[in-house]
């Protein structure tokens, strides 16, 4: 779970989640981040709060200026789950999975 802590912190450290799960073919979100384009970031109550008075828009550009080979869209927030929901979209296609 990610904690509220200030707003390019938050997206530095939502960035890095994503990296971490998308480069990792073992880790827990990467079969939906392949399969399904999404992707779901757990995080705290204060953070989503402050999501929602800053700017959904805000924080997807932020987000997005930190991740390399991907970038994503808002999709959903969750409360009181306490979750953000992305869609994800990489920036290669790979040959095998293009027409999928």
């Amino acid at each position: 779970m990610i904690a509220h802590k200030d707003f390019k912190s938050n997206c530095k450290r939502i960035a890095k989640y994503i990296m971490k799960q998308s480069g990792n073919p073992q880790s827990e979100q990467f079969q939906d981040m392949i399969c399904f384009g999404n992707v779901i970031v757990d995080v705290s109550a204060n953070l989503i709060e402050d999501f929602n008075a800053v700017g959904k828009a805000k924080y997807v550009k932020e987000i997005n200026k930190n991740l390399k080979g991907c970038s994503v869209k808002y999709s959903e927030c969750g409360y009181p789950q306490r979750y953000i929901k992305f869609d994800i979209e990489f920036d290669d296609n790979d040959p095998e999975t293009e027409d999928w």
